[in-house]
């Protein structure tokens, strides 16, 4: 009896670590951090923008730019991977000089190699303005691939797609592989139950 318990733990086990394995392999590149933060009010216009990303994304495959209220760019064009960033998890991009008060909008694109996981988002942040309730943050996936342009944003106005869950794509991989270890772990059960008999 002992012995069977065990072997139904052990595939229970196994079922439930391969999909907790599944997660990181289907970990999109998405805003853990930036300078200016979302919805942040500064005192002083920032000379560059600068976003950290929870994974590693695809210089070739990714841009970072900045527009103001009324949709105008004004960054200096020079939006990259930052190359001090060994793990490549770094988007940074410089500010034109003079920018005035008023409330300014990043776009970045993230590209995920592993995953072919393309991440589009936009955030706000203010120069002596307060950003808009709601308005601070904005992610969505995109059905994309490597080589796709990064979709238009409308100026002064985020996407209402809402913001992407992480977890909705792999929720059913999940349940699935935890369903595959409970049933084989059934399965070896009633196998040892009959060879008994």
């Amino acid at each position: 009896m002992h012995t069977i318990r065990r072997a139904t733990a052990i595939f229970a086990g196994c079922g439930l670590l391969a999909a907790f394995t599944i997660l990181p392999a289907l970990a999109h590149s998405r805003l853990a951090s930036a300078d200016p933060a979302p919805g942040a009010t500064v005192t002083a216009a920032p000379k560059q923008v600068k976003i950290t990303l929870t994974e590693e994304t695809d210089p070739s495959q990714s841009s970072i730019t900045v527009t103001d209220a009324s949709g105008a760019r004004v960054d200096a064009g020079d939006g990259k991977v930052d190359t001090s960033d060994p793990d490549r998890k770094t988007l940074v991009v410089s500010l034109k000089s003079g920018l005035g008060n008023g409330v300014y909008t990043v776009h970045y694109r993230t590209f995920t190699p592993d995953d072919q996981g393309v991440i589009i988002g936009v955030y706000r942040f203010g120069v002596n303005a307060a950003v808009p309730a709601g308005q601070a943050k904005q992610e969505t996936e995109s059905g994309g691939e490597a080589g796709e342009a990064p979709a238009a944003q409308t100026p002064g106005k985020l996407p209402n797609t809402g913001e992407a869950n992480p977890l909705s794509p792999t929720l059913p991989l999940i349940a699935g592989a935890a369903l595959l270890g409970v049933g084989m772990a059934i399965r070896f059960r009633r196998a040892v139950a009959l060879h008994r008999h």
